[in-house]
């Protein structure tokens, strides 16, 4: 799609990573990040973008594989069953609704930020996504509470005038992208991930979902169906 490939590639980062945007989104990242990620850990971002979780978090751990269906110069490589034997940062390409080059249980942190509303697929990701995950790991997920009132008003009132002064429309960049909506992703989550997943709602839990901005979803494997 041009709009995905124009807006994320070249604009994204000045709209959504600069001034007060910049820091809340760094606030979203760091919250997600918290007593999740451990020092010899195998950690797979899906979705990465141009790397601002990463960034936002510096984690510390054995190995972090940085991966994105967009095409990027450092993002030429498809993944490979061989980089999880590695010990560094890696970029790689990726299909987040197909990991069949991975085997089950081999990474032991799973993180997507937002990837789930662009999905054509996502109960078909969520499956994927938990079957990667070893014995004892760990999944964080951000989902926007896309279409509510709240999400939009907020929209309105923050990055309007950004998307206005870099020539975006803002309207189309969300429609046309977040083809899911918060109620099915939920749903989703719960069917996939069963019980062990918990959605907290921001900025107040006791809001209704349509009110929220987001919610952040966590799961953590505790045994595997056979």
């Amino acid at each position: 799609m041009v709009l995905h490939s124009k807006y994320y590639q070249e604009q994204y980062q000045d709209v959504m990573g600069t001034g007060l945007t910049g820091r809340f989104w760094a606030y979203i990242h760091k919250s997600m990040a918290r007593d999740l990620i451990g020092e010899n850990d195998i950690v797979l971002e899906l979705g990465a973008g141009n790397g601002e979780f990463y960034r936002n978090v510096s984690p510390s751990c054995r190995l972090y594989i940085e991966t994105d269906i967009e095409f990027r110069d450092d993002r030429q490589s498809l993944l490979v069953v061989q980089d999880l034997n590695k010990h560094e940062k890696l970029n790689r390409r990726l299909d987040a609704q197909n990991l069949e080059d991975l085997p089950d249980r081999s990474v032991d942190v799973v993180v997507a930020t937002c990837l789930l509303m662009h999905l054509e697929d996502p109960e078909l990701a969520l499956r994927e996504w938990k079957r990667v995950l070893k014995e004892n790991g760990r999944m964080v997920i951000y989902i926007p509470s896309e279409p509510g009132l709240g999400l939009r008003m907020s929209r309105y009132l923050t990055t309007r005038r950004k998307f206005k002064k870099f020539g975006v429309d803002q309207a189309a960049s969300h429609w046309t992208e977040h083809v899911q909506h918060y109620p099915r992703v939920v749903y989703l989550l719960n069917s996939v991930l069963g019980p062990n997943c918990q959605v907290k709602k921001f900025p107040f839990s006791f809001l209704i979902w349509d009110l929220s901005l987001f919610a952040i979803a966590r799961f953590k494997v505790t045994t595997h169906e056979e």
